[in-house]
């Protein structure tokens, strides 16, 4: 038995033209080789934890591709003594510690800890876990490049930019204190539809509604190929570019609300192309998200703007409206240049180390 690539995309992103979907593949490779060479093994994706696994024709006729894909793990493991190692790697979303904790726990009792990896996503370090940020990497990628014309101000029409797609309940909140505070007027804030059956739930429970707004001049960007979703939330899932320039040329606060919310109590943060958005597009931003992003930011070498602006939100746009800000933009421009470069410098490494620089 080789090593076998398990299950890459579930029922999450099936599409093979999906821009990752090639990259996602030669990165798990290269990552299974890094630990464990030309060993007999196989690379588990823990993403959507209840999909079906990929055909393996003995767990097929066995019928366990029912089952949960924590389950099939174990099974697979039974119908395969030659195993030797294992991967599991989350890429696009974060890893559920609690789903797939006995599954964990059997594989290191089987293999041993030294023939278990588990790398990408993860919340803690709780089984010698490796956290990256794959997002960033990605976005190294395929992310449009712009020249430095491209992204310098043209005015500051827009005190604050605010792109939201999901309408997740921190990102509801959110939109609900600007409501209140009638901040709408002073930049740009989306929202999109609520779709899902989960946050029809969450808007029920809570009682914090949302306003549907998107930007009509938002364009799809660069290799957005992201979601089949896009129609039904009536905003494209534009993860590899800026969105409409002369939106971006105008704007000067990048309000980044991230994938997961305060409420995570998570050793890791999430990051993703949200983060990545404003720091390649050199304007300073605050995060609205888990609360050890900045710290983990700074720990990583990027600088993050409390010590100029208010992190919180409201108080950052109301603050903002007494200062001029192309003054302030001046001010900063170093910091951003320096956010920039240090961003492409860690990339790089990370690729280096995962012996992907070609990807």
């Amino acid at each position: 038995m080789t090593h076998t690539f398990y299950d890459l995309f579930g029922i999450g992103y099936p599409d093979s033209q999906s821009t990752t979907y090639k990259f996602d593949q030669d990165l798990s490779d290269r990552l299974y080789k890094k630990y464990f060479g030309n060993r007999k093994g196989i690379k588990v994706n823990t993403m959507w934890d209840f999909s079906s696994a990929h055909p393996f024709d003995r767990l097929a006729d066995a019928g366990l591709t029912s089952k949960p894909k924590t389950k099939q793990v174990i099974d697979l493991l039974g119908l395969y003594p030659d195993i030797e190692c294992i991967m599991f790697f989350e890429f696009f979303d974060r890893m559920n510690s609690d789903a797939w904790r006995k599954t964990l726990e059997f594989c290191i009792e089987r293999l041993g800890i030294e023939n278990v990896k588990i790398i990408g996503n993860v919340e803690n370090n709780e089984f010698r876990n490796e956290w990256f940020p794959y997002w960033f990497l990605a976005c190294n990628t395929f992310f449009y490049e712009y020249t430095e014309e491209d992204i310098r101000p043209s005015s500051f029409e827009h005190t604050y930019i605010c792109y939201n797609r999901k309408p997740n309940k921190h990102r509801r909140k959110l939109q609900q204190s600007f409501i209140k505070e009638n901040l709408f007027k002073h930049g740009i804030f989306t929202m999109g539809n609520v779709v899902s059956q989960n946050e029809k739930h969450e808007i029920e429970v809570s009682g914090i509604n949302i306003v549907h707004k998107t930007y009509p001049d938002n364009c799809y960007g660069h290799n957005a190929n992201m979601s089949q979703e896009d129609k039904e939330y009536n905003i494209p899932a534009d993860a590899f570019s800026l969105g409409n320039l002369s939106v971006w040329k105008k704007s000067f606060l990048c309000i980044v609300t991230e994938t997961l919310s305060d409420e995570s109590d998570a050793v890791y943060p999430l990051l993703t192309e949200k983060t990545y958005k404003p720091i390649i597009g050199m304007r300073p931003f605050i995060i609205v998200g888990e609360s050890c992003i900045p710290a983990k930011l700074r720990e990583l070498g990027f600088y993050t703007f409390e010590a100029e602006i208010p992190s919180d939100p409201v108080e950052a746009v109301k603050f903002l409206q007494n200062e001029n800000l192309d003054l302030l933009y001046k001010k900063l421009y170093p910091r951003l240049v320096d956010n920039k470069r240090r961003m492409n410098r860690f990339t790089s490494d990370k690729k280096r180390f995962y012996n992907c620089l070609d990807l």
